[in-house]
């Protein structure tokens, strides 16, 4: 199946990243199946190694405690949602083929020029984070894991401090290390592909709608071009030709409205979970960013993965703010056109049209969080909020473990006296 306006580079890349795990919807159906269940068992096993090793040998060292939440979020969200992406195969096909549909419908040059101009939008962005993404994840696993091979006396003890490993899920002891490295990679890689799949399939239907949404305004704008001989007191002739028009742009706008709705059933659930793991995700990375001011190691770590994080919430929540301008565009291109010289029937379907579009149409994140540029910010401020409480938390505690063996030692002194 081949997506009309995607080249022929982005559309091999997008099939790819979706083929690796099992959600391309028109792989076959044992395919799909293998991929997809590999991915799963090597993502679950690692998340229940994680929990069970980080239950096993809790520390007080904030950073380790950290970074290992911040392993099992990652890979838990990522499942999840991939997860649900899985069971809406049949919509994404659905959607699939209503692109295909409007790319067949399109007669109009500009028209078609303004839905490539959006789709081109959507594969640059898209291959940007995947030509971004993994080089960085990449970047992440040589720096945490590259020490120890090249400074093989401290290997048995870097295994035992990050990440914490289930000991029962261990193999061989002596093999230890290797197979944390292995099983690691393995599942944080698959994660990542997982994170990029998503944001391929929701970047091209969200700029497929966007690209729509732009061609209801170009018609509203030129709704009244083709008759534009007037009559007396300046109203225009042809106001069946008008009313037609139109009315194809109402019926475009259903068809649009019907679009985001589909978009909104098919990623609204996983986005919840993302949205939830992206906050506690931020504001662990910030709270580790905070604790290790001045380690360069540890912060060079950290800052490539806390990009990675802030640059996929940025922009799924930039996505949805694109939908939500483009509807009110609908609002104000209907508004400011010369309704005022058309006939009566013609301005009460204009009157349709703005009262229809007052309702901004919106992407959520369960229904509960709208997806915008000011849910971003307010997820920002809450998550540094979140980090600097944590952090303080820690101080306090390390405080009152010190004061507390202080009066201890001063009480066992004067005894002993």
């Amino acid at each position: 199946m081949k997506l009309n306006g995607y080249d022929k580079f982005y559309y091999t890349l997008h099939k790819y990243v979706l083929t690796c795990i099992g959600l391309w919807p028109y792989q076959s159906r044992m395919s799909k199946r293998f991929f997809f269940i590999t991915y799963g068992i090597s993502s679950c096993s690692l998340i229940i190694a994680l929990i069970a090793g980080l239950s096993e040998k809790w520390s007080t060292d904030p950073v380790i405690i950290l970074e290992n939440m911040l392993g099992i979020i990652f890979l838990t969200s990522s499942t999840a949602e991939s997860s649900i992406l899985y069971m809406h195969e049949s919509k994404i096909i659905e959607f699939y083929d209503k692109i295909k549909t409007d790319w067949k419908k399109l007669t109009n040059k500009k028209e078609i020029e303004i839905l490539q101009m959006h789709t081109r939008k959507g594969q640059f962005v898209s291959t940007a984070y995947i030509l971004y993404g993994i080089p960085a994840f990449a970047i992440f696993g040589f720096v945490t894991f590259l020490p120890p091979i090249l400074d093989p006396p401290s290997r048995v003890e870097y295994s035992h401090i990050f990440p914490y490993y289930f000991y029962c899920m261990i193999i061989n002891e002596d093999f230890r290390y290797y197979q944390i490295v292995l099983h690691c990679m393995v599942s944080f890689s698959y994660a990542s592909v997982s994170y990029l799949a998503v944001n391929c399939t929701f970047a091209k239907c969200v700029n497929h709608v966007c690209g729509i949404y732009a061609i209801i305004c170009y018609r509203l704008q030129n709704a009244i071009e083709p008759t534009v001989v007037r009559g007396p007191f300046n109203k225009l002739k042809n106001s069946k030709l008008i009313r037609f028009n139109l009315i194809d742009v109402i019926a475009k706008h259903r068809e649009v409205i019907h679009g985001v709705d589909m978009i909104e059933q098919i990623f609204s659930t996983g986005f919840l979970v993302i949205e939830i793991a992206g906050f506690s995700g931020i504001a662990l990375v910030i709270a580790d960013i905070l604790y290790n001011q001045k380690n360069a190691y540890q912060l060079f770590r950290i800052m490539v993965v806390t990009a990675i994080f802030l640059v996929y919430i940025f922009y799924i929540n930039w996505m949805g703010e694109q939908i939500i301008q483009v509807s009110d565009d609908v609002r104000l291109t209907a508004y400011f056109i010369d309704w005022f010289t058309l006939s009566i029937e013609a301005q009460e379907i204009i009157h349709m049209i703005v009262w229809r579009s007052c309702k901004t149409n919106k992407l959520t994140a369960g229904s509960f969080v709208a997806l915008s540029l000011e849910n971003f910010l307010s997820m920002l401020k809450t998550s540094w909020s979140v980090a600097t409480v944590l952090l303080s938390a820690h101080r306090s505690q390390k405080n009152a473990h010190f004061t507390g063996y202080g009066i201890t030692n001063s009480f066992t002194n004067s005894s002993s006296t």
